[in-house]
Order: C-alpha cells, then sequence, then structure tokens
C-alpha cells in the first residue's frame, strides 16, 4: 500500500473517532460524573493541622442573606424521628450540638453558628448523607477536624433523637427540641450502647480520661491543656457499658473546684474504666 493511501486512512479513522454518537458522549459523561462523586465520597474526617493558616481553610465566605440577624442560638423548630428523611426535614429545624448549631436554607446554604464565629456554605443530601463544601471545621477532643459529610440517623443518642452524625460517632447534631432518653434506657455513645445513668463519683487515679471506650483510645490528659489540669475532681457518670468484660463509664468532668487560677473549668466528657473509680 502506498504511503499515500495509509496517511488517508489514518486521516479519516480519526476524524471519525471525534464524531461519537449522543448515546456514546452521554455514556461518557456518566461515567466521568460517577467517577467524580466516588471520589468526593471517599473523603473523611481530616484533622487540620494546628499550624495551618485559618485562612487558608476553605471554610467561610460571605453571609447568605437568608441568614442576615441569626447567631449562635437562632434554635426553631423541631423533628420527630422518621424513616424517610427529606430535605423539608433537614429545613424544618435547627441542629445542636453544644454551642455550636446548623441551619439549612432552602436556598442550598448551611450555616454554622458558634460563639466563636459563623460559617457559611453549600449543602446537598443523597441518601440520608449530607455533604458539606466546603467542610466543616469542629472541635473534637480539643482538636479541630474538617468533616465533609454527616449521616441523619434516627436512633437513640446520649444527646437526643433524631440526630446527624459523622462516621464514628464522635460529632452528633441533634434536632432543636430532639426527643430525649431518660436513665436507665439505652442510648448510643461513640458506636456503643450504653445504659443512662446519673451518678456522682470520684476518680482515684490521676492523668487518665480516655476519648472512647479503650484504653488504646487517645489519652486526654497527654495534651497541653488539658494535661495540666488535677483529675481528682468529683464526677458524674453520664452512662456505663460492658466491653470485653470491662465496664466503662462515659463521664462528665467538672474542673472549676480544683483549677481556679484559670476562672474555672473547663467542662469534658471521656471515658473511664471502673477499676479508676474509688
Amino acid at each position: 500500500m502506498e504511503m499515500k493511501n495509509v496517511i488517508w486512512i489514518l486521516i479519516i479513522i480519526m476524524v471519525v473517532s471525534c464524531f461519537k454518537s449522543p448515546e456514546q458522549k452521554n455514556k461518557a459523561m456518566a461515567i466521568e460524573t460517577a467517577e467524580t462523586e466516588t471520589t468526593e465520597k471517599k473523603y473523611t474526617d481530616q484533622k487540620i493541622n494546628p499550624t495551618q493558616n485559618v485562612s487558608d481553610i476553605p471554610n467561610a465566605f460571605d453571609m447568605p442573606t437568608e441568614f442576615i440577624g441569626k447567631n449562635w442560638n437562632s434554635n426553631f423548630g423541631n423533628l420527630s424521628p422518621v424513616e424517610n428523611f427529606t430535605l423539608n426535614d433537614l429545613q424544618s429545624c435547627s441542629w445542636q450540638r453544644n454551642d455550636t448549631i446548623l441551619i439549612f436554607s432552602h436556598e442550598g446554604h448551611y450555616a454554622r453558628m458558634s460563639r466563636d464565629g459563623n460559617n457559611y456554605g453549600h449543602y446537598s443530601l443523597e441518601d440520608n448523607t449530607i455533604f458539606f463544601f466546603p467542610p466543616l471545621n469542629i472541635v473534637r477532643f480539643a482538636e479541630e477536624y474538617a468533616i465533609i459529610s454527616l449521616h441523619y440517623s434516627n436512633e437513640m443518642y446520649y444527646e437526643g433523637t433524631p440526630a446527624l452524625r459523622n462516621d464514628d460517632e464522635t460529632i452528633i447534631f441533634t434536632a432543636n427540641d430532639s426527643k430525649k432518653a431518660i436513665v436507665g434506657e439505652i442510648v448510643k455513645i461513640h458506636q456503643h450502647y450504653c445504659e443512662k445513668i446519673w451518678e456522682k463519683g470520684k476518680i482515684i487515679t490521676n492523668g487518665v480520661l480516655f476519648s472512647l471506650p479503650d484504653i488504646t483510645s487517645k489519652n486526654i490528659f497527654q495534651g497541653d491543656y488539658y494535661g495540666r489540669k488535677a483529675t481528682e475532681t468529683a464526677i458524674v457518670k453520664l452512662a456505663k457499658t460492658t466491653i470485653n468484660n470491662i465496664v466503662w463509664y462515659y463521664i462528665l468532668f467538672d474542673f472549676s473546684s480544683e483549677e481556679p487560677s484559670d476562672g474555672g473549668g473547663p467542662f469534658y466528657n471521656g471515658w473511664l474504666p471502673e477499676e479508676y473509680f474509688e
């Protein structure tokens, strides 16, 4: 075959390949979209580097108009636990975690409001999961994390039900005026089912307060600020569970009586096995 013919054949092949049918183009676009969504859903909670400049974190932009006049105690609405969670359910009330609230607008914006300031972004709801763009910056275990998504749940957590939770259930937002468990009922804390209790107690060992019901988890008092706090103080046992024949208590620490140098406080939740109690 002459070289001229070979060149013409190659040109024809290239031209034909550039003109895909609508079905082929749609299939290619669908594959690309699926790959993008899969990549986005692989994101999990990410610890924020404490040396990172806050301005470098894509978490704050101008306040959407629907949030004008709102602040960290702008609580409203209520929601009973539902099986089929909808956008209307999400938007019908505010969601609380300590002194932080989340509000979801009909325009597709979220507002994270707290005493430390407000942040705004976009959100979407898919399969009972809320995705945040940009992520939420949330403090847990005295460290800040970027939260890409929260899942809806109608289980009874210690904080109440219904709730929005992260993957390991260490971050819980409950609907305003949510249903609360009473003492003696079973509640969920950090992926474990526990009995809700209310007992005063006193620990006998310094420097131990685990972040999870597991002695291999982070010891809260091996850090800086909490590590300098005395732990010989009255505590309240909030819940208990048994794991591998060890009884664990979910407790509330109040440092205000033993550490007055900083004006009292703080309060802190953590876990201890029963061997550390008097």
